[in-house]
């Protein structure tokens, strides 16, 4: 077996001319195919059928490898012409919930990303010290269902009650914080990306996150987002794909049903799940004080971070695609 460097640190260089071997890779080296360069595109197609042509090749369930399908099978000819390669093998990091190519292996799709990508630290829950009520929204890329978010929060007067951040918005609202996303407090060359982290204080005296997912068209795409509430102790209401909510039940996290209706999960329009996630929040702002809804739902939380430390946080570095690759050599018979 080859194992890619870009897939695990162990791994190495991934070269031409292998022949016969199962190769392990990471699914950034098939972007480039989706350039609106023709010649980028091409050089890429070309490198990777020719390994295609007499080896296997297996994606790990990592680093967006649901979005750079999705690119691919839309992008241009290339991209869909790869997708069909016999010795391709995709698994895919979030689910994707229209039809897929043979290829695709979504049996990994739901918890894959949240734990390859999470580096924060799982902080005990505290009794509130304050009481008012306040929720945070922690945006940073340019989404369309984020321009709704914020829209929706300045129509009802909720910009003012929590920690708004939205950097690469294309507007303003009153009330939006103009903040480093993540103050973080390690040395930035320790951290892989600011976002997953923990140490923030834009998480102080919050008694509930709005989280704001990355896609919500067509994907249940969890990712670190889901997790950082869980880990510092509050409850969420969360704007993502359509069956969001419950693909984290299913995986044993409590919702915080009793406190929380969930129902906006169960609407298939994008924008109207959006309003009905917003509406949501606001009915949690207007009905609970920080010391009844921490009362409420402190049972949840405590199993929440429990489940997380004990079946789904790597306790190791690059413990779940250490184990994916054990599992796929068993399943598709790999020496």
């Amino acid at each position: 077996m080859i194992i890619d460097e870009q897939a695990l640190p162990e791994g190495g260089p991934l070269f031409s001319g292998y022949q016969n071997e199962d190769i392990i890779l990471s699914p950034r080296h098939f972007s480039p195919i989706t350039s609106d360069d023709a010649n980028e595109s091409k050089e890429h197609f070309d490198r990777l059928s020719e390994l295609l042509h007499s080896n296997r090749l297996f994606v790990a369930p990592f680093c967006d490898a649901c979005l750079i399908y999705r690119r691919l099978r839309h992008a241009n000819d290339l991209g869909a012409q790869i997708l069909e390669h016999k010795n391709l093998f995709w698994y895919t990091d979030g689910f994707i919930q229209d039809d897929v190519h043979q290829c695709v292996n979504q049996s990994y799709s739901i918890p894959s990303n949240f734990v390859a990508e999470f580096s924060g630290q799982i902080v005990q829950p505290v009794k509130p010290n304050t009481t008012e009520p306040r929720y945070v929204c922690l945006m940073n890329n340019h989404r369309e269902h984020r321009d709704q978010t914020l829209l929706n929060l300045h129509h009802r007067w909720l910009m003012n009650r929590g920690n708004v951040v939205y950097h690469q918005r294309t507007f303003d609202v009153p009330g939006l914080l103009d903040q480093e996303l993540f103050a973080d407090t390690r040395e930035l060359d320790k951290e892989t990306y600011k976002g997953h982290i923990t140490d923030t204080p834009l998480y102080n005296d919050i008694m509930i996150e709005l989280v704001s997912e990355s896609y919500i068209d067509n994907i249940i795409f969890i990712t670190e987002k889901s997790v950082r509430p869980m880990t510092v102790g509050i409850p969420a209401i969360y704007i993502a794909g359509h069956g969001y909510v419950q693909a984290l039940r299913d995986l044993g996290f409590k919702v915080y049903d009793s406190v929380i209706n969930h129902d906006y999960d169960n609407e298939p329009d994008d924008i109207i799940r959006v309003n009905k996630a917003v509406i949501e929040l606001q009915e949690i702002l207007d009905s609970h004080n920080p010391q009844q809804f921490y009362d409420a739902t402190i049972e949840d939380t405590l199993h929440n971070q429990k489940l997380l430390q004990d079946k789904y946080l790597n306790k190791t570095a690059d413990a779940f695609l250490k184990q994916w690759v054990q599992e796929i050599k068993t399943t598709h018979q790999i020496m």
